[in-house]
């Protein structure tokens, strides 16, 4: 476990493509075969002005740029891959390979991760500051993100996928409900399409789907940004999930008209995942993590807390509570450096979910709901 300041000259980071699968509530009987699972998550592919993206952080089947790769059958996934940014002008943040697209396309905080398990699949992959500026049309996002998920359930297997998606094309500003999809043509260039394959719940066992995807033909130009698969294979009778419970998320906060970008990933009494706060250039990997399914049990938790100032009152509607998580980093002596509290509300995540950091010896501190993003809890049982 340590910590790690983000340098101008080398900013690569390997974040989040987890693939986190936890059960659903309830309790079932035990599985007679094993429930598999496949999934993946990629958050820049394709290829922009005729150059393919090359594949950085990710395995050797490697897609794009933070790629978990796929998996395939498999009885458990825990994958992720970050990265700080991508050709930002302003910022040296490609170690290796060069950089093949110059300026015409930017993004910080690449997020992906792939985790399944008990009876659920999931991916999920976002960046922020997304921009790219090709054939004459300017396309931008504060933020980018697709889930997906495929669970099984006494009726069959079910799937669903999408994020509420706000995307400026052009000057104009598109926003696309989570279970949407819309497309938005550039005359004589080309089109655009927002929270591609988005859908359900529905019946199926099988999902895809991609916040962003641009196909402009006069330029050469086919990309992806934050696409998802996920699928399962479901066991004849069903057995309830592991006791270890995750937390996954990413997005900004956005006190005094100031956007504070973060991405956070934990395991239940585990040093697993990592914690990312742009703002301070934190980036914590392996932090000790403790999850909350309930929020009486957080609210004494937090008596032992004095550096997170979370009260009940922050929150919209406490009957939505789905869970949170506390994940701490220390210094080698053991002496603790920060905390991130994070708080799932359900959907949407915007304007419900909650992110506090605590970080100590310094004067990083935020908190507040979410303003972009989404906190996603999985494991219950």
């Amino acid at each position: 476990m340590h910590t790690r300041p983000i340098s101008i000259g080398v900013i690569a980071i390997t974040f989040v493509v987890s693939l986190l699968a936890m059960p659903a509530a309830g309790t079932q009987a035990l599985a007679a075969t094993a429930t598999t699972f496949s999934g993946q998550a990629t958050v820049l592919s394709g290829r922009v002005a005729g150059i393919p993206l090359p594949c950085i952080e990710g395995p050797a089947n490697c897609g794009g740029v933070v790629d978990t790769g796929p998996f395939d059958n498999a009885q458990q996934i825990s994958e992720s891959r970050s990265l700080i940014c991508y050709d930002v002008p302003t910022q040296d943040c490609l170690v290796t390979p060069p950089n093949v697209t110059g300026q015409v396309l930017s993004v910080e905080v690449l997020h992906a991760a792939v985790v399944a398990g008990g009876d659920t699949s999931s991916a999920e992959a976002s960046v922020a500051n997304f921009s790219l500026n090709v054939a004459g049309q300017q396309i931008g996002a504060d933020i980018l993100e697709a889930r997906a998920s495929a669970t099984c359930t006494n009726n069959g297997a079910v799937v669903r996928a999408g994020a509420e998606t706000s995307v400026t094309i052009n000057g104009q500003k598109y926003t696309v409900g989570t279970s949407q999809t819309q497309t938005i043509p550039l005359p004589g260039v080309g089109f655009v399409v927002i929270n591609e394959g988005a859908s359900g719940p529905h019946s199926g066992s099988s999902i895809d789907a991609s916040a962003l995807h641009i196909v402009i033909p006069a330029a050469d130009t086919d990309l992806t940004v934050a696409k998802v698969h996920a699928d399962v294979a479901c066991a004849q009778n069903l057995g309830c999930p592991s006791k270890h419970a995750f937390v996954t998320g990413g997005g900004f906060i956005n006190p005094a008209g100031t956007k504070l970008h973060f991405a956070v990933a934990g395991r239940n009494q585990a040093f697993w995942g990592h914690v990312l706060y742009k703002p301070a250039g934190i980036h914590v990997k392996d932090p000790y993590a403790l999850v909350f399914n309930s929020l009486l049990d957080l609210n004494a938790a937090l008596k032992t807390e004095p550096n997170l100032k979370f009260d009940n009152s922050k929150l919209r509607d406490l009957s939505k509570f789905e869970g949170a998580a506390i994940l701490k980093w220390s210094a080698a002596d053991g002496s603790l450096l920060g905390e991130v509290l994070v708080i799932d509300m359900g959907e949407p995540g915007v304007d419900n979910d909650y992110f506090e950091i605590a970080s100590l010896g310094s004067t990083t501190g935020a908190l507040g709901r979410l303003a972009g993003g989404n906190i996603q809890m999985h494991g219950k049982c």
